[in-house]
């Protein structure tokens, strides 16, 4: 027991008493015992409530036996007032009965006049008792406020969090009710758990409640709402235990918009992105699919010279006829086959063992709707100008490589066009090679790898300039005639934002009709002291285009890219702020974005760049981040909004963009990862924290800012995405 007498404690009595002897002997009892006394004496009980209010007493001893001071009115005051004031009551004899009855009241104890040694035992006992009474009220008190803090904590969360106890829900927050769709607990509670997890996740899941203990890592698991709905969850089960129960908690958090993100971007990453069909590196994995099984057919559609048909019609209308050729072909196929444009005017139809007997009427199909296609010059059919081959599939064809080559090899002969004389027979093909369609009867092919001929290079591909290549003559003749062509790439949000954002490009348009992107010609540009000149040019272009989408009631933020010189050009920012007065564009349309480069090497120019842009409205964004060419502590006094980190080809190392992302999650910027080019980095980016990811491997550049960003909220379909406009030569 705790020691009630501290040498500072001061004991403030209130004692009740007609007998100023018997309160005397009992406070030198008291002060003996080592108690400090602050007293107070009352004869009769008229004043004791009020007493009791205006004052704070630690003790209060009331004689028995005195008519105008009753002890049992005094310990009821006490008790019904839910005072923690210990009542000893005083008596030179007292009756067993009138002992019991004072006791059931609430008195703590009775002191026979006389007796003092008792008296001290008494009170220390009591002291004691009064301060363990306070010391547990004070930790409930604290022990609510912590539950209600806690309580008020998971009801705010944003994650799903539910109690469950053999299978059934002991509570949830507002999240899991929206999550599961339940608009009350008491709904909830009477639906068995396993209830809200699809049939097919449903063993796992058991076998994950069964030890929760281990289910530390985050799973993901199909769940049902209450009205039925599916939706992608991700679930993480942690064992507690509630009021002596033991229970799990589950943390669910909804990745629909994820998995719908993964599945468009998948899709986005399996399409070609003019025609919407299947592009070579998915069909081909189709093909490897359906090799396993023999029987299917194979059918190659291959455009004779299309480069020349490009100059001949122009790139806008050969995109067009591609794009139709491809919508009629998806029609004429439905759900038959499978079909993909390889590259240029290469398209490849498979049929699988099951569809294969539909093969010679799919085929008449493609040569009525290519003799119904146009070419547009001087009324051409498009059947003139395309090798259309068949080839049968059988178990022995294993190299995907030789078998697509072996169907888009030479340009030979095209279909002739219809003519009213039936035409004459085809002679025997050899066993080895694929066979031109002369007519609606299409003779078949076998082959097996070791026939297959090595692969062709065809000239539609061609070599992008290599870095560091001279186009200082091309721009200043390109600057002079205003003949750069701008262009917009998406930056998409990797977690279902719709927002839309761009960056915009300048592209250089060479003699052979090649577009040469910033990062190739720009090193010459400022070598050459033209990086100035087409930052002017660059943001008066984008400031025109932007603003008419604007006035059309588009939206969209645009990145504007600058060199080094743009931090040393005064007038930049004032004529920049004056156009976007004159046209109506609103500054927070535009982010400036400087190289990390530009800040290192000129951190005092680059400073007051940001500061004079940011009392405009502008943002700003660093790019090619990483974190090392600038310290944290520099950054940390710039107005920064966005860091954009190079994930690409001549980027960041793994540790290193690790350190990079980490850096950009210190200062509390949003994070753009750029240049992505395969499917891999998405998983790490997205569970690291990244915000947006920008590529070609997602979308490239086109003219307009066009891009539907709504779609990556949704799951994608199987049914192909609609034409892009870009040129296909």
């Amino acid at each position: 027991m705790a020691n009630a007498k501290p040498a500072s404690k001061i004991l403030r009595v209130l004692i009740l008493d007609d007998s100023p002897d018997d309160t005397e002997q009992a406070s030198s009892v008291l002060r003996q015992a080592g108690y400090m006394l602050k007293t107070q004496r009352l004869e009769t009980g008229v004043a004791v409530e009020q007493t009791l209010d205006n004052g704070q007493w630690d003790l209060i001893l009331c004689a028995h036996g005195v008519p105008s001071l009753p002890p049992r009115q005094v310990v009821e005051l006490v008790v019904r007032k839910k005072l923690l004031i210990p009542v000893i009551v005083l008596a030179r004899r007292i009756q067993d009965d009138d002992l019991r009855t004072l006791m059931q009241a609430g008195a703590r104890d009775v002191v026979i006049k006389g007796q003092w040694g008792r008296l001290v035992p008494v009170v220390e006992r009591e002291l004691a008792t009064v301060q363990d009474r306070k010391s547990a009220i004070e930790a409930r008190e604290a022990l609510e406020q912590l539950e209600a803090r806690y309580r008020s904590m998971i009801e705010a969360s944003l994650d799903a969090i539910g109690y469950v106890q053999d299978g059934m829900h002991m509570d949830a927050n507002a999240a899991y009710l929206r999550l599961f769709g339940f608009d009350k607990l008491e709904t909830l509670k009477e639906t068995p758990l396993l209830n809200l997890i699809d049939k097919v996740d449903q063993t796992r899941f058991k076998q994950a409640l069964r030890k929760p203990e281990g289910t530390a890592k985050p799973q993901e698991f199909q769940a049902v709402t209450g009205s039925g709905h599916r939706v992608s969850v991700e679930v993480v089960m942690n064992p507690l235990t509630i009021h002596g129960e033991p229970c799990v908690q589950i943390v669910a958090t909804d990745i629909s918009k994820r998995k719908a993100l993964e599945s468009k971007l998948q899709s986005m990453h399996q399409r070609d992105a003019l025609t919407g069909l299947y592009n070579r590196s998915h069909f081909l994995n189709v093909l490897g699919d359906n090799l396993k099984t023999p029987g299917g057919v194979l059918i190659g559609l291959n455009i004779n010279h299309l480069a020349d048909l490009n100059q001949r019609i122009g790139h806008v209308a050969c995109d067009r006829l591609l794009v139709q050729l491809a919508l009629q072909l998806r029609d004429a196929a439905g759900s038959v086959a499978s079909l993909a444009r390889i590259a240029g005017g290469q398209f490849a139809v498979l049929l699988d063992n099951k569809t294969a007997t539909q093969g010679e009427g799919l085929i008449k199909k493609i040569e009525s709707l290519l003799d119904s296609l146009s070419t547009g010059d001087n009324g051409g059919s498009l059947k003139s100008e395309v090798i259309l081959t068949t080839l049968k599939l059988d178990g022995r064809q294993k190299d995907r490589q030789a078998i697509m080559d072996q169907v888009f090899k030479a340009e030979v002969r095209p279909i002739p066009a219809k003519v009213a004389a039936a035409p004459a027979p085809a002679p025997e093909p050899k066993a080895s090679e694929p066979v031109p369609v002369p007519s609606i009867n299409i003779p078949s092919l076998e082959i097996t790898a070791a026939s297959a001929p090595a692969p062709v290079v065809h000239d539609q591909h061609r070599t992008m300039p290599a870095l560091g290549q001279d186009w200082s003559s091309a721009l200043k003749e390109a600057l002079a005639n205003n003949t750069m062509e701008l262009a917009f790439q998406p930056i998409i949000n990797l977690h279902g934002d719709p927002q839309p954002f761009y960056e915009a490009k300048f592209q250089l348009r060479t003699a052979d009709d090649q577009l040469i992107p910033p990062d190739l010609y720009m090193p010459a540009a400022e070598t050459s002291g033209l990086g100035g000149k087409i930052d002017r040019a660059l943001m008066m272009s984008v400031v025109d285009t932007v603003s008419k989408y604007r006035l059309e009631g588009r939206s969209g933020t645009v990145f504007v890219s600058l060199s080094v010189a743009a931090v040393n050009d005064n007038a930049l920012l004032t004529a920049m702020q004056m156009h976007m007065k004159a046209t109506g564009l609103r500054p927070g349309d535009l982010v400036l974005q400087l190289n990390e480069s530009v800040f290192s090497q000129h951190m005092e120019a680059a400073r007051a760049f940001t500061q004079k842009a940011s009392a405009i409205g502008v943002s700003i964004a660093i790019d090619c981040f990483s974190g090392q060419g600038i310290t944290l502590e520099q950054l940390s006094g710039i107005k920064i909004d966005y860091l954009g980190i190079n994930c690409g080809v001549g980027g960041l190392e793994e540790i290193s963009l690790y350190n990079a992302i980490d850096a950009a999650h210190a200062l509390e910027k949003t994070i753009i990862a750029r240049n992505i080019d395969e499917a891999e980095l998405f998983t790490t980016l997205f569970s690291r924290g990244v915000h947006y990811v920008q590529g070609n491997y997602l979308q490239p550049a086109t003219t307009g800012l066009d891009y539907t960003f709504e779609e990556e909220q949704t799951l994608a379909s199987d049914v192909p995405s609609g034409p892009n406009w870009r040129a296909a030569g």
